[in-house]
C-alpha cells in the first residue's frame, strides 16, 4: 500500500471479517470444539495478508464509499501519496513511502508506518532480552529431565533441551529452530505442565505466535484488531488445554485446573517466539471455566467445523463484487462525484467491455460510462466536461444517434498483446438524413482495458455502402501470370439487446462476420482455360471463367459468419499467400502484402 487510504480500505475490510468471526464464535461458543474456535481465525489471517485489490469485500460497496471519501478529502488537499483521480490501490499489505509527506493524510500514513516499526522493534527487543536471560539459565536436574522423557514416551511427543531460570512462575517453550523448554528453578515440575508445553511444541505454536505478533503490528492502531489478536492467542491456549485434557483422566483433569492458576506468566507474557505469549492471568478464569465443562467432541463434529470454515471462505476472503446499473451512473447537482467514483473502481475487464462502455457513454453522453473505459489521466478532463455542460459532450458533436440504439465494431485488429484498433459504427440522424457515425479507436491495456479515439469522427450517408467504406485492410500481389487485389473486413457485435443501456464492463463478443473480397486480373495473352480456382490459406472460392480478357472479380465469395461466444479475437495477418490453379494446372504462388489505398 502507498497511502493512508489504502491502509483504511485494508483495515476496514479486515475489521469486518473480524467482527463476523467474533459473532459466529459467540453463537457457537459452547457448541463447537476449541480446535474450531481457534482454526476459524485462519480466515482473519488470510484476510489480513491478502491485499484488498486482489479480492472483493464482505460489504460489496466498501471500496466505493472509501474511494468517494478519498476523492472528497483529497480535493481540498495537496498530497504526495494520493490524488483525486488515482484510485486506491492495495496490491501488497506492506506500506511503502515514496516521497516526503505534504498533507495531513500523508502524515497519517507516516505515523502508521512508524507505529509498525516501533511495534516490531518492541517485540524484537523483548525477545532478545529474554534470550539474554536464558543464557543465565541452568541445566535442569536429571529427575526433571527424566520426567520430561517419560511424558514424551507416554504421549508420543518429541523431547527438547531444558533450562531452569530463577524467578519464573511458569514453564514455556522458547525458540523455533532450536526450541528450549524453560522451567522455573525448582525441585519438581508437574508432568501436566510439561505435557502442556510439549504439546505447544508439537503443534508449532511458537511459529504461529510470531505470525500473529507481526499481523498485530500491521494493525497496531486498530483497537478491534489488537483486541482480536489477543483473543486469538487465548484461543490457542484453550486449544492446548483441550489437547491436554483429552490425554488425562478423572482426578488429573481437576488437578490441571489448579495448576493453571500457577501457570500465569505476566512477566514474560506475549513475547513472540515463545509459548508465554498468551499465558497472562487475565485469561485463566475462562480457561478454568472451559475445563469445568470439558467434553470430548465426536469425530463427526470435525467435518461440521471444516464445512463451516469452507462456507465462510468465499464471503470473507473472495467476497462479492459490487454491481451497478444505469441509475448509479446518472449525475445531477454534485452527484457526478459518485459516477466518477464508480468509474475508478469498476474498470473494464475485457476488450469488448471497454468498447461497450465507451460506445454507450458516447451515445448516452454519460461521462461515468466513458470514464470507466478511459485512462485515469483523462478523468479530470471528463469530470470538467460533466461539471460544465451537465453531460459528456467532448469536441464537435456529429449528430443524433438513432433512438434504436445499436452499434457495430469494424476491423478489430490486434496490434500487440496490449493493444487493438477498431472502428465503432452507429446509425444516426444528421440533418434529417440517416447516416453512419464512424469513430476510429484503439483499445489499450493499462490498469484495465481503455479506449482512445485515434482520429476525427466522420459521417457517412446511409446511401453509401458502409462495408466498402470501412475496409482499410488491402492486400496486393503479382506474378508472371496475373495479379490479385484482396480486401479483408471483420464486423463484431456484442451481446446486448437494442436499447440496452445498462453498464457491462466485462462484456464478450457474441457474433462476428468476416468478409473477404478478391479481384484477379489475368496478365498473359494466351487464351486461358475456362476454369480458375483461387485458394488463400484455408479459404477458397471457385468461379467459372468464360472470358479471360480484362479483370475478373471474385466478389465476396470467401465470406463466412460464426455465431458464438467469442473468447479470442481473430488476429488479421499482414500477409497472405494466394495459389492459382487453372483447370487443374498449379501456377506460381502470389504473395499478398498489405498496402495503403
Amino acid at each position: 500500500m502507498y497511502n493512508f487510504w489504502g491502509f483504511l480500505l485494508q483495515t476496514v475490510a479486515v475489521s469486518i471479517v473480524a467482527g463476523v468471526i467474533l459473532l459466529l464464535k459467540k453463537i457457537f461458543e459452547d457448541k463447537l470444539s476449541p480446535k474450531w474456535q481457534y482454526s476459524i481465525w485462519t480466515l482473519l489471517a488470510i484476510r489480513i495478508i491478502v491485499p484488498a485489490n486482489l479480492s472483493q469485500y464482505v460489504i460489496p460497496q466498501l471500496a466505493y464509499w472509501i474511494e468517494l471519501m478519498k476523492a472528497q478529502s483529497e480535493e481540498m488537499l495537496v498530497s504526495n501519496y494520493s490524488a483525486v483521480y488515482e484510485p486506491i490501490t492495495v496490491h501488497h499489505v506492506i506500506p511503502v513511502i515514496t516521497n516526503a509527506p505534504l498533507s495531513i493524510t500523508d502524515w497519517f500514513f507516516i505515523i502508521y508506518e512508524t507505529g509498525i516499526v516501533i511495534f516490531l522493534l518492541k517485540y524484537l527487543v523483548a525477545y532478545i532480552r529474554l534470550r539474554i536471560l536464558l543464557k543465565r539459565g541452568q541445566s535442569v536436574s536429571s529427575e526433571i529431565e527424566q520426567k520430561m522423557l517419560y511424558v514424551c514416551d507416554k504421549y508420543g511427543l518429541n523431547p527438547c533441551k531444558m533450562l531452569a531460570v530463577e524467578g519464573l512462575s511458569s514453564a514455556f517453550i522458547c525458540g523455533v529452530f532450536r526450541p528450549v523448554l524453560v522451567v522455573p528453578n525448582q525441585d519438581d515440575i508437574d508432568e501436566k505442565v510439561l505435557l502442556h508445553e510439549l504439546l505447544h511444541l508439537k503443534h508449532f505454536d511458537t511459529i504461529q505466535n510470531i505470525g500473529w505478533c507481526i499481523l498485530r503490528s500491521f494493525h497496531w492502531c486498530n483497537p478491534l484488531i489488537y483486541f482480536v489478536v489477543n483473543r486469538v492467542e487465548n484461543d490457542m491456549e484453550s486449544l492446548c488445554d483441550q489437547r491436554v485434557l483429552e490425554r488425562l483422566e478423572g482426578e488429573e483433569r481437576r488437578e490441571y485446573g489448579t495448576i493453571l492458576l500457577e501457570m500465569a506468566n505476566q512477566k514474560y507474557a506475549r513475547i513472540p517466539g515463545t509459548t508465554s505469549i498468551s499465558n497472562g492471568g487475565n485469561n485463566i478464569s475462562k480457561r478454568i471455566a472451559a475445563i469445568v465443562r470439558f467434553k470430548k467432541y465426536p469425530q463427526g463434529m470435525a467435518l461440521v467445523s471444516v464445512c463451516i470454515i469452507l462456507t465462510l471462505f468465499w464471503p470473507t476472503i473472495i467476497g462479492s463484487a459490487a454491481t451497478y446499473d444505469y441509475m448509479d451512473y446518472l449525475y445531477y447537482n454534485d452527484t457526478y462525484r459518485s459516477s466518477m467514483t464508480i468509474a475508478r473502481i469498476n474498470r473494464c475487464g475485457t476488450v469488448a467491455g471497454a468498447i461497450e462502455m465507451y460506445a454507450k457513454g458516447v451515445y448516452l453522453m454519460n461521462g461515468g460510462y466513458v470514464a470507466t473505459a478511459s485512462s485515469f489521466s483523462e478523468h479530470e478532463r471528463i469530470e470538467a466536461e460533466v461539471k460544465e455542460y451537465g453531460c459528456y459532450q467532448p469536441g464537435e458533436y456529429v449528430g443524433e444517434i438513432d433512438d434504436l440504439f445499436d452499434f457495430y465494431i469494424y476491423n478489430l485488429e490486434q496490434v500487440s498483446e496490449k493493444e487493438y484498433t477498431a472502428t465503432i459504427c452507429y446509425w444516426c440522424e444528421v440533418e434529417e438524413q440517416h447516416s453512419y457515425i464512424l469513430i476510429p479507436v484503439k483499445i489499450v491495456k493499462e490498469d484495465a482495458w481503455v479506449v482512445e479515439e485515434t482520429a476525427e469522427r466522420s459521417i457517412v450517408p446511409v446511401g453509401e455502402y458502409v462495408n466498402e467504406i470501412v475496409c482499410p485492410k488491402n492486400y496486393y500481389g503479382k506474378n508472371d501470370v496475373g495479379e490479385i487485389k484482396f480486401e479483408v473486413q471483420t464486423k463484431y457485435e456484442i451481446n446486448h439487446e437494442k436499447d440496452d443501456i445498462s453498464p457491462n464492463p466485462n462484456a464478450k463478443f457474441s457474433y462476428y462476420t468476416v468478409n473477404r473480397y478478391a479481384t484477379y486480373t489475368h496478365l498473359i495473352e494466351e487464351a486461358p482455360r475456362n476454369y480458375i480456382k483461387l485458394a488463400m490459406d484455408s479459404w477458397e472460392t471457385s468461379r467459372d471463367i468464360s472470358d479471360w480478357t480484362g479483370s475478373i472479380s471474385g466478389g465476396g465469395g470467401g465470406g463466412y459468419s460464426m455465431d458464438a461466444d467469442v473468447e479470442e479475437i481473430e488476429v488479421l495477418p499482414n500477409e497472405y499467400t494466394a495459389k492459382l490453379n487453372i483447370d487443374g494446372v498449379d501456377m506460381q504462388d502470389i504473395i499478398l502484402k498489405e498496402v495503403e489505398e
